[in-house]
């Protein structure tokens, strides 16, 4: 976990490898586009920072998509950097007005079809989701689930002083999809 007391040149490495990943996962969302037809219309991402009491860190991710190919799978991907403080992760649609848990699986990596030759190695460093489409579905929510995320900023403080809270996470959705348009909110109230 980072801290405080973290050299600079981890925090900037840490940084850097994410913002590689995206680059990545850029140009590997051109190919998938073509390979899938799924295309990321809107998707929105938020954590609330103020969950008193836990070390849990729940990210909710609303997506919206295209899916002209009636492809029967989505393909949900979770930066590697973050495997040590992963959990779980627990999907959700609404038919009829009620909330269903749909299957996902975490696989070794996307299937090769989906990629071009010599750019499957682009997705190493991704922790990858298989889930399982319904018919017709273009909305779901995925709650990804993660430990030791929060960092307290000062360690230590006197009853009298406040603490804030640090998080470490990119602003842009990691994807494999094209997206249109992307949303990140740190709730602190």
């Amino acid at each position: 976990p980072q801290n405080p007391k973290t050299p600079i040149k981890r925090i900037i490495s840490l940084k850097m490898n994410i913002l590689n990943k995206f680059l990545a996962l850029s140009i590997c969302a051109k190919a998938v586009e073509a390979a899938t037809q799924i295309k990321n219309t809107k998707v929105i991402r938020s954590i609330d920072l103020m969950e008193a009491g836990s070390n849990l860190v729940t990210f909710n991710t609303d997506l919206t998509f295209q899916n002209p190919g009636k492809e029967p799978y989505y393909y949900y991907t979770v930066a590697k950097d973050f495997e040590w403080s992963f959990l779980d992760l627990q999907v959700l649609t609404q038919k009829q007005g009620d909330l269903h848990i749909i299957p996902s699986e975490r696989v070794d990596r996307l299937p090769m079809d989906y990629l071009p030759a010599g750019t499957q190695n682009m997705t190493d460093n991704l922790l990858v989701f298989r889930i399982e489409l319904p018919a017709d579905t273009e909305a779901i929510g995925v709650n990804e689930y993660h430990q030791n995320r929060k960092e307290p900023f000062p360690k230590t403080i006197k009853v009298y002083e406040k603490q804030t809270v640090e998080v470490y996470e990119s602003k842009y959705y990691l994807s494999v999809y094209p997206t249109v348009e992307s949303t990140m909110i740190f709730k602190v109230d």
